[in-house]
């Protein structure tokens, strides 16, 4: 049996902890492989702490895989770290510098192009 839990939330928080109960499931008929798939957004893109060892699988994904039910519940920590902030703010600048290079550049060329020389009397 296969299922598919999203969740969206809206919040000021930079951290996030979620909370799954596993256990219900060895109550179940058959339980064969166990597979979970965390798609973290870009409000919190790090994994910082978890009850499973999940593995990296891709630009803000985790996952696990176990063939049978593991012990205990399933807790998981989703943050933005500090430094991302620091990162976003020297990109910023380093983007800013960049366009009004280009746009100096960009007058200088047009200046040179389309300039009259001056006229003789």
């Amino acid at each position: 049996m296969e299922r598919d839990v999203v969740f969206h939330y809206v919040t000021t928080e930079t951290r996030y902890t979620f909370y799954y109960f596993l256990s219900p499931a060895q109550y179940w008929d058959s339980f064969e492989k166990l597979e979970i798939e965390l798609q973290l957004s870009s409000a919190a893109p790090v994994l910082t702490e978890t009850s499973l060892p999940f593995r990296w699988a891709g630009f803000r994904k985790y996952r696990y895989e176990s063939s049978g039910l593991p012990q205990g519940e399933l807790s998981f920590t989703a943050s933005l770290p500090a430094w991302i902030w620091v990162l976003r703010i020297v990109l910023g600048i380093v983007l800013a510098v960049a366009a009004i290079l280009l746009i100096v550049r960009i007058k200088r060329w047009l200046s040179r192009k389309f300039s009259h020389p001056p006229k003789k009397k």
